[in-house]
């Protein structure tokens, strides 16, 4: 699976969250545009039940920068939930625990069927 992919998936299985608001933050530089972004904002940023949630894609061999790392730290610092999805099935196990009250993999599923 790709990270446009992977990312996608996570956003279906995100919105889909009753109470959860979640969104793709595009942080890459446009030709010919500045890029005033702030370095090392996660890849899905989200709200759920009122707590911060940043979720960075990373796949294959692909490791977070200096700037992803002092952001996660700064997030979590201040309450915020930060987590590294791999995998699927990685976010799946996360988005579970998180949200106890709903049935993540099941949502995910369903989207499919």
């Amino acid at each position: 699976m790709t990270a446009n992919e992977l990312t996608k998936a996570i956003l279906t299985v995100m919105q889909a969250t009753p109470g959860c608001k979640a969104w793709r933050q595009n942080n890459h530089a446009t030709r010919g545009r500045i890029n005033n972004a702030t370095k090392g904002v996660p890849d899905i940023l989200a709200c759920y039940r009122g707590q911060f949630t940043g979720v960075e894609v990373k796949v294959d061999k692909d490791k977070l920068s200096d700037a992803q790392i002092a952001f996660a730290d700064e997030l979590q610092r201040c309450g915020g939930v930060y987590f590294v999805a791999k995998t699927l099935d990685d976010f799946l196990v996360f988005w579970k625990e998180k949200t106890p009250t709903t049935r993540a993999g099941a949502i995910h599923e369903n989207q499919h069927n």
